[in-house]
């Protein structure tokens, strides 16, 4: 669900539940034709979640890994990085152990372990792709019911 869905409303029942509670926020807040963003560059999706609910412990992660990507985070041999931001240097902490082991390298300290940070960038990876190509889903964003497998 998007902000532009109605996620902060959505989430509002749940607000005593997400008090001291590791939220991890994956959204980026995209308008419906996803060629722009629905917020003002001042902001984030995350912050906005933080305001609303400034007792969870949020943590933004997988922000920029696209669900295709789940299923086949490698590329060339190499994992697909994800980037993790936190005002909460404990909530981060806590989601850097609970994702260890994952086919993913968490960019939260990777230019720190192999010493490179800060003169560090990133490189895009990917490969060719077909609309439908081994989705499980029919079309999630249309409320498709699941393919068979």
């Amino acid at each position: 669900m998007f902000l532009r869905d109605g996620l902060l409303d959505a989430l509002e029942p749940h607000r005593r539940a997400l008090a001291d509670k590791l939220v991890v926020d994956i959204t980026n807040p995209f308008n419906a034709r996803y060629d722009d963003f629905i917020l003002p560059w001042d902001t984030s999706g995350a912050e906005e979640i933080q305001r609303r609910f400034p007792r969870a412990r949020l943590v933004g992660a997988f922000k920029n890994v696209w669900w295709e990507v789940f299923d086949q985070p490698e590329f060339d041999g190499q994992p697909s990085d994800v980037y993790v931001v936190a005002d909460d240097a404990d909530a981060k902490r806590q989601f850097l152990a609970l994702v260890e082991g994952s086919p993913f390298r968490f960019s939260g300290e990777l230019g720190q372990r192999y010493g490179y940070f800060p003169r560090m960038n990133w490189r895009l990876l990917g490969e060719p792709w077909t609309p439908g190509q081994a989705d499980r889903l029919a079309h999630p964003a249309h409320g498709g019911a699941e393919a068979s497998a």
